[in-house]
């Protein structure tokens, strides 16, 4: 197998974790709308096996980029839709991360202390 196949399978293999992840990310943010904590919880444990897979696969990734500076047009292709994807989970975990934050406070009783604060 040469070093653009096997480049473009781990391209793909890369694209497909992306895809779970995000389709993860996706069904946090619904359980995080719904104040669903513990199964945010667990879909993150599942996030990070994928995320672990993915860590194995860049680490291949990086001895095959290596060796080519130019690539052909598919694989330019396969790079850009995987970083496209990756800007999309970073907004959507952006978002998770707020309703988090928010989840959190109400819990803590945060919000109390500040309607205390406005109060007259």
């Amino acid at each position: 197998m040469s070093i653009m196949e096997t480049l473009d399978i781990l391209l793909e293999k890369k694209t497909k974790a992306v895809n779970l992840i995000i389709k993860i990310v996706k069904k946090q943010n619904e359980a995080l709308k719904n104040f669903k904590l513990e199964k945010a919880i667990f879909l993150n444990l599942r996030k990070e096996k994928i995320l672990e897979l993915m860590k194995n696969i860049d680490i291949e990734l990086e001895r095959s980029l290596l060796t080519k500076k130019k690539y052909p047009k598919n694989t330019e292709d396969l790079i850009k839709n995987i970083n496209f994807i990756f800007n999309e989970l970073i907004n959507i975990e952006k978002e998770n991360e707020t309703l988090l934050n928010n989840i959190i406070a109400l819990k803590k009783g945060d919000y109390i202390d500040n309607y205390k604060k406005y109060r007259k």
